[in-house]
């Protein structure tokens, strides 16, 4: 059907909020709307948008929650789910929806210590997954994930660790095999933002120290 949908956070010291704007095809942009009232604070939105243009928002909800909701052209938001509760803190978290129609979610968590990246999935309007770990017990994560789906409808999620961009793939069905590093630089990199083209080849923008 077209269009651009655009969803962003503002407010501050803790009052956060999320936007959601559209703009149709030939049309002008739409007046902002709330996405939904968020009294603990709603940080860094991630969005994707399915086949069938339904649109699928998860956001980092006070340090602790990964949160999810839903919306089609003719409805409006659905009531926000947590996907994820951590005893810690949560950051940045990514969405993607794989050839599938699988929903897929990935965000950076403080565990023992360390950091590290997780995933869960949700389909047919299930509930959400138990959390995989992506990155290795070894590995310290300070940036990412940001995720991708191929043309063969598998995903892919990108993070730094220990100065490095790694991946890990999930074929369609099939769990997340073992991350592999696909940057190795004297100066190190972080923040990637990964894409795939139509060939099924990936790519990544890198910040590099």
């Amino acid at each position: 059907q077209g269009g651009v949908h655009v969803v962003w956070q503002y407010g501050y010291f803790g009052e956060n909020n999320l936007q959601y704007a559209y703009k149709p095809p030939g049309g002008a942009w739409q007046p902002p709307s709330d996405v939904w009232d968020t009294p603990s604070g709603a940080y860094v939105p991630a969005l994707t948008i399915d086949g069938n243009h339904v649109l699928h928002l998860i956001w980092k909800q006070s340090d602790t929650d990964v949160v999810y909701s839903t919306r089609s052209l003719s409805s409006g938001w659905s009531a926000p789910v947590v996907v994820y509760h951590a005893s810690d803190s949560v950051w940045r978290p990514g969405i993607a929806v794989d050839g599938s129609g699988t929903i897929i979610a990935a965000w950076g968590e403080a565990v023992d210590s360390s950091q590290a990246i997780f995933a869960a999935e949700r389909s047919n309007a299930s509930a959400w997954s138990i959390p995989a770990r992506l990155s290795l017990a070894r590995q310290e994560v300070s940036a990412g994930p940001s995720l991708a789906v191929a043309p063969s409808g598998a995903t892919i999620a990108a993070w730094t660790s220990d100065g490095n961009t790694c991946v890990a793939r999930r074929m369609v069905t099939e769990d997340w095999g073992a991350p592999t590093c696909i940057v190795d630089t004297p100066f190190g990199t972080s923040f990637p933002v990964l894409t795939v083209d139509r060939y099924g080849t990936d790519h990544a923008a890198l910040f590099g120290a």
